[in-house]
């Protein structure tokens, strides 16, 4: 049997296929990957999340290959040939021949860089197709490259440089190289940048909604509102001083600082009910709400100190989880980040504004992402992020 799609490419189109399909077929399929192929459920939500499926043993991707087979149009046999039996692969001469790149081509000094690229795909290309990237085609080359999950524009234009001389000096050192002209001619626009992207931003409301609601009792219920008052364009700077009065639940309108009024989605109000639930369901008599005029209440508590009882304010959960470079939920339910929070509530505005107007303005996006380009190169970055991004919008 001749296999339909390498393993490579395989694996991307399943992704894709979970990353797009609908409720009834993530139920099915999670049912599926819990109860027959006897996955944890941790692991099973990893998979409808996005998680990389190169994670997976042969004998995890060769079921869900053959579940997801009838879905995709194609036989599950056709599905499951092009998958190899690659766990019990010695790794060594792939990771040896880099080395001994690494120190004939002057490339030594970047061996932090270059380790982590060529980890990678060691990972989802050569242990699993059985064979070094110098002998992969342009496309599966791409689909393994884009499997990466931090890969970005710049990224690609500091790892192509090093793939490329790796593909020459293999050249030059005699290696089978069989696609060397159009290895050679990879850009980073190449590149499936959409992919990396998704799994950092959510495309609209009721993703948020679908996410927030899987991650209820892994985090609190004042996490969850500031993820969402990220997302609605409240800035982390802001979030200490939104009102009570700024939040209609019944009216689904909040009052933010800088957007003015704008309007809560239905499928969002819920999180807010929760919080103030959240806020009156305290029973542990050391521990209370502070009472103010704050949207975000602060936490009461009393220590007792030398046998003296001391009155301390704090915050259960604080703010700071919500910068940039911190995650809000553990790795188990969603990789979100303030800046991916808010980036993704402004590109859903921006989305609207362009599907009513036909067009966005400069003047749109410095208003809507409240960014202000400092040179042309920003400007087209993230004009690029917006249109690779764009049609994961949904309403």
């Amino acid at each position: 049997m001749v296999a339909v799609y390498s393993q490579v490419t395989m694996i991307s189109e399943m992704e894709k296929m979970i990353a797009v399909s609908g409720a009834d077929f993530r139920n099915e399929l999670y049912d599926y990957v819990k109860n027959e192929i006897g996955l944890s459920n941790a692991q099973a939500t990893s998979i409808l999340q996005g998680e990389s499926l190169w994670k997976f043993s042969n004998k995890v991707l060769i079921a869900l290959a053959e579940f997801m087979a009838p879905a995709m149009g194609i036989q599950a046999q056709e599905a499951c040939s092009c998958f190899k039996d690659a766990d019990d692969i010695d790794p060594t001469p792939f990771v040896e021949r880099k080395k001994k790149f690494l120190e004939e081509s002057g490339h030594k000094y970047m061996a932090s860089r270059c380790n982590k690229t060529f980890n990678h795909l060691l990972t989802v290309y050569e242990l699993k197709y059985k064979k070094d990237i110098c002998e992969a085609t342009k496309e599966e080359l791409v689909d393994a490259i884009s499997s990466g999950n931090t890969i970005n524009y710049r990224t690609m234009q500091n790892v192509l440089p090093i793939i490329k001389h790796y593909i020459e000096w293999c050249v030059e050192s005699g290696l089978y190289v069989p696609y060397k002209v159009e290895l050679l001619s990879l850009k980073p626009s190449d590149m499936d940048i959409r992919k990396a992207i998704a799994s950092k931003l959510v495309a609209g409301p009721k993703e948020l909604c679908e996410i927030l609601t899987r991650a209820d009792g892994l985090v609190d219920a004042r996490t969850i509102i500031c993820a969402v008052l990220v997302w609605l364009g409240v800035s982390t700077e802001e979030l200490p001083f939104l009102l009570d009065s700024d939040v209609s639940i019944e009216d689904h309108k909040i009052n933010t600082p800088y957007f003015g009024v704008v309007d809560i989605p239905d499928c969002l109000i819920k999180f807010f009910v929760a919080y103030q639930r959240y806020l009156f369901s305290s029973g542990d008599s050391m521990f209370e709400i502070e009472q103010s005029d704050k949207f975000l209440k602060r936490h009461m508590s009393w220590k007792e100190i030398n046998g003296t009882t001391i009155k301390e304010t704090t915050i259960r959960q604080n703010l700071s989880s919500l910068n940039g470079k911190l995650k809000v939920f553990p790795d188990t339910c969603y990789d979100l980040t303030s800046k991916g929070l808010y980036m993704s509530g402004s590109m859903w505005r921006l989305y609207n504004i362009e599907k009513a107007s036909g067009e966005i303005t400069d003047e749109d996006i410095i208003r809507d992402a409240r960014i202000s380009f400092k040179n042309r190169s920003q400007k087209i970055a993230w004009k690029r992020i917006y249109k690779a991004f764009k049609s994961l919008y949904s309403e």
